[in-house]
C-alpha cells in the first residue's frame, strides 16, 4: 500500500539548535520530513560545521530526529515517528572551486543542492543576474558530478539559462524545491513554461512557495492565489510533477 510522507521542501526555518522546541509544532502540523537548509553562501568550513550540527542533534535526540541519506532511511525514520532531515544546500558556494567537494559533502550527508542563490557565481548565474549567461564550464562539471554521486540538482533561485543548461545535462530527475509559475505571477524567482515542462520531462517535481512576492503583487496574497500556481502547473505538466508530499 502506498503511504504519504509530508515533506517541507525548503525547511529554512527548522534549526538543529532549536529542534527540540520546534518538533512538537512540526508534529502538530503533520510535517514528517524536510529538506533542511544547512548552508547557502557560507564557506566550506562553516558548511561542514552546519552539517555536523544536524548530526549532533540526531545523536542527542535519537528518538526525535534522524539525518537521512536515502528513501529507505526516510521511510524508516518516519515509520519510527522521527523527523527525517535531508541535508540541503541553497547554493554551491561551499564548494569553492573544488569539484571533489561534491563527493566530500555527499559523504557527510548532503543529498540536495541548489546550483545558485539569486546572483552569479563560479557555477552559473542566478535568477537575479541580469546577464543570464547560464552554467559555466565548472558548473557543468558540478551538475554532472552531482548526478554521478547522488546529490539531487535543485534549480530554485537559478537563472532561466542556468536551468535550461542544467536540464540539458539531466540523467536523473531534477527538482525545483520552491518556486511558482511565472505565467501566473511574473517574478524572476518563478519558472516559465519551458523550464516547467523540461523539469517535468526529467521526472522531477516543483514545490510551491508561499513567499509573498512569489505569489502575487498583493501585499497579502491569499491561499487561492497560491493555488492558482498549483492549478496552472498541474494543468500544464500533470499533478504528479507538483506535489508538496513525497510518496513512498
Amino acid at each position: 500500500m502506498v503511504s504519504t510522507v509530508r515533506v517541507d521542501g525548503c525547511a529554512t526555518g527548522i534549526s538543529p539548535r532549536s529542534f527540540h522546541a520546534e518538533w512538537p509544532h512540526l508534529k502538530q502540523g503533520g510535517v514528517q520530513a524536510g529538506l533542511v537548509t544547512t548552508a547557502s553562501l557560507e564557506t566550506t568550513e562553516v558548511a561542514i560545521g552546519a552539517i555536523n550540527l544536524w548530526h549532533r542533534a540526531a545523536r542527542r535526540a535519537p528518538t526525535d530526529v534522524c539525518v537521512v541519506t536515502s528513501v529507505p532511511e526516510l521511510r524508516s525514520a518516519v515509520a519510527e515517528g522521527k523527523f527525517a532531515a535531508v541535508i540541503h544546500f541553497q547554493g554551491t558556494v561551499p564548494l569553492g572551486a573544488d569539484l571533489e567537494l561534491v563527493d566530500a559533502f555527499h559523504r557527510l550527508g548532503l543529498r540536495v543542492m541548489q546550483l545558485t542563490y539569486n546572483y552569479g557565481g563560479l557555477v552559473g548565474d542566478g535568477c537575479l543576474e541580469e546577464r543570464d549567461a547560464g552554467l559555466t564550464v565548472f558548473g557543468r562539471q558540478v551538475v554532472q558530478r552531482m548526478q554521478q554521486v547522488g546529490v539531487a540538482v535543485d534549480l530554485a533561485h537559478a537563472g532561466r539559462r542556468t536551468c535550461l543548461d542544467a536540464l540539458e545535462l539531466a540523467r536523473v530527475p531534477m527538482i525545483v524545491s520552491h518556486a511558482n509559475a511565472r505565467a501566473v505571477h511574473d517574478s524572476p524567482r518563478n519558472l516559465d513554461d519551458e523550464v516547467i515542462e523540461k523539469v517535468a520531462a526529467t521526472g522531477g517535481v516543483i514545490g510551491l512557495c508561499p513567499f509573498q512576492s512569489f505569489v502575487s503583487s498583493d501585499p497579502i496574497p491569499t491561499l487561492e492565489q497560491l493555488l492558482d500556481h498549483a492549478v496552472y502547473i498541474a494543468d500544464r505538466v500533470g499533478p504528479e510533477h507538483l506535489s508538496p508530499e513525497l510518496r513512498t
